[in-house]
């Protein structure tokens, strides 16, 4: 599509690499920003729990029709005027949900800014490599890391300052001066694209695809409002959910023109990376999203103190970004991923140790401990995965690689709550029945209140197990990936690049 433009002067990249990293990062905050604002919003619309949920379904299922088709658009418009109409309609699809008068257009808009948000990564991502040499390529995936890693965790966060502070609508207002900044670098110095005959779309492909990837987010959304599979609507839709990725996957080998160019899948470094992020990522979204309900529901922390002792493992994402820059001199990406994952997943075994008596300082401390392993790992790994495709497959590779974090964060955080919830279901059980005769005949004739209070510690104490048999499982998955790690290609930050494969 387009040939690599880092030959341009150095300020030139710099404020195209502050306008990608900043479009990367408000897709990532905005992915979490609304969640915590959903009672307010609830508030103003009068709607129900279940009707105010679309607020982020809408968001998620845009995205995911969206993102897969983020090449094809790039492929007949060229990548300079996408980027910047994908960002410009974010910006204004921003604006809109701040000024929504219904629960209706509220939700309408937030599925306008999923589709426009799809474009930020991936192109943004294929900017920043476009715009640097090949051996400052781990330097600029360092920044997009940034990015993509602090915005889910500083999400909530704001999202709660900004609820709180200001007004819910604000949440979205925040993100139209700093979207206009970056439409307005974009615009001004992304370099115009040489257009080539755009490859042949798709259509068979893309639709059942994007079926596949809608039903699955939305199983993901609502699954657990609607009890799973005790649902005949959840059935009903993974059903059709595999049918059409079945359909997909047997299409995509069969006919001459794939969707996804089949040079992507031959290169055997990008389908390694793709299953290791696949894996990190899904871990990270969901032990981040479970430490805000342990640390309410269980610690009893109000709201703001929880987001304020999950924000220090930002800090800790940055330092391991910093330190992964400087490693990469002397360590090879593959080197660098490796002891990422290793460290990550100690930090998130360690929480398998917590108690009811967890103070904040070993809570800060593990969860720093964590984002450092992230920011060492996810750096390195995104460089490799991109370090033996060729120019040409860069945006299309980018675009696959973000539909497989949006479906793996999903379904990971998803599974996690699922298995955390039965686990606390079965526990209670067996805590209430190993109860010792004492203790019962002390409560027999207890009053109301009595009852209730032992009843809610034994529930608090099944659910403090239920979560740490969680959180170890996540460790597991990390370690588990460890042997597939080395099969990423070595080759080291200072160098060049290995030899890319020829695009099908």
């Amino acid at each position: 599509m387009t040939t690599p433009t880092w030959e341009m002067p150095a300020g030139q990249r710099v404020a195209l690499t502050a306008a990608s990293v900043l479009a990367t990062m408000l897709m990532a905050i905005d992915l979490t920003i609304a969640s915590v604002a959903l009672p307010q919003i609830q508030g103003t619309f009068a709607a129900t729990a279940d009707q105010v949920a679309w607020v982020l379904t809408s968001y998620v299922i845009a995205l995911a029709l969206a993102t897969p088709a983020v090449d094809a658009v790039v492929d007949r418009l060229g990548r300079r005027r996408t980027f910047l109409a994908a960002v410009v309609g974010f910006t204004v699809t921003s604006g809109l949900c701040g000024l929504a008068w219904s629960l209706e257009s509220i939700a309408m808009f937030r599925f306008a800014q999923g589709l426009f948000a799809a474009g930020l990564v991936p192109i943004a991502q294929a900017v920043l490599l476009d715009s640097h040499p090949p051996h400052k390529h781990g330097a600029a995936m360092a920044w997009w890391t940034i990015g993509v890693m602090i915005g889910p965790i500083i999400g909530p966060v704001l999202g709660g300052w900004l609820t709180q502070g200001i007004d819910w609508r604000w949440i979205f207002w925040i993100n139209l001066p700093f979207g206009f900044f970056a439409a307005a670098v974009i615009a001004a110095y992304l370099p115009r694209d040489v257009l080539r005959p755009p490859r042949r779309f798709d259509a068979f492909g893309y639709a059942m695809l994007a079926i596949a990837v809608a039903l699955v987010q939305f199983a993901i959304e609502r699954g657990e409002r609607y009890y799973w599979f005790e649902s005949p609507l959840i059935v009903a839709g993974a059903g059709v959910a595999l049918a059409a990725a079945w359909t997909f996957t047997v299409h995509s080998w069969t006919t001459p023109t794939p969707f996804f160019s089949r040079g992507l899948f031959r290169d055997a470094n990008f389908v390694s990376c793709l299953v290791v992020t696949f894996v990190t990522h899904g871990v990270f979204f969901a032990n981040l999203g479970l430490l805000s309900p342990f640390m309410q529901s269980i610690l009893g922390y109000p709201a703001d103190a929880a987001g304020e002792m999950i924000a220090p493992r930002g800090f800790g994402v940055l330092v391991g970004v910093v330190v992964a820059s400087g490693l990469r001199r002397w360590f090879s990406d593959r080197t660098l991923v490796i002891a990422g994952l290793a460290g990550s997943g100690a930090g998130i075994h360690a929480m398998s140790y917590f108690s009811l008596q967890v103070d904040v300082a070993t809570i800060t401390l593990w969860g720093v401990v964590q984002g450092v392993g992230y920011g060492l790992m996810f750096g390195p790994l995104t460089t490799a995965t991109f370090a033996t495709l060729p120019a040409a497959l860069r945006t299309e590779g980018a675009a696959l690689v973000q539909l497989l974090r949006q479906i793996s964060g999903g379904l990971a955080l998803a599974g996690a709550v699922s298995f955390r919830t039965r686990q606390g279901h079965a526990f209670d059980g067996l805590l209430r029945g190993a109860a010792a005769p004492g203790v019962v005949a002390r409560w027999v004739d207890a009053g109301p209140r009595e009852t209730a209070l032992l009843a809610g510690e034994v529930a608090r104490q099944a659910a403090m197990i239920a979560y740490l048999r969680t959180v170890d499982w996540l460790a597991l998955a990390l370690f588990v990936t460890l042997p597939l790690s080395l099969l990423i290609r070595p080759a080291r930050g200072g160098g060049s690049p290995a030899p890319a494969v020829e695009p099908a």
